[in-house]
């Protein structure tokens, strides 16, 4: 059985560290700090899964700009996961509505981080 190939999009150093340490003993975890970088990883290599932060700093768009962009450039129909801070019960349903495949809040825990890939992979 192969590994699951995620991307993960995330402009904080930290956040992105602790994902991959989190995950990367039983995935491939690839991590874009910029939208840039996304966007020429998600050109290069096919992904089973992408966690996209929704508040990308910097400057840049935020994350649900980027879900259409990548929707929509690049044509791409792996499952998009948004991750953020955002907890209450009716942010989750606002993101789905949005397009998103699944949502996870920060800060994020193991167990949790992987049942929800796992289910986002699964349906």
């Amino acid at each position: 059985m192969s590994r699951t190939r995620l991307l993960y999009i995330e402009d904080d150093p930290t956040n992105a560290f602790v994902l991959d340490r989190l995950l990367s003993p039983t995935m491939d975890v690839i991590i874009a700090n910029t939208v840039s970088q996304a966007f020429l990883k998600l050109k290069e290599m096919e992904f089973d899964i992408i966690l996209l932060d929704i508040n990308l700093g910097n400057g840049q768009e935020d994350g649900v700009q980027v879900k259409s962009r990548i929707r929509e450039e690049l044509n791409i129909k792996t499952p998009i996961v948004a991750v953020t801070s955002y907890a209450m019960h009716y942010n989750r349903e606002s993101f789905i509505d949005l397009g998103f495949d699944n949502y996870i809040t920060k800060p994020i825990e193991r167990d949790i981080l992987i049942e929800e890939i796992n289910k986002t992979l699964n349906k």
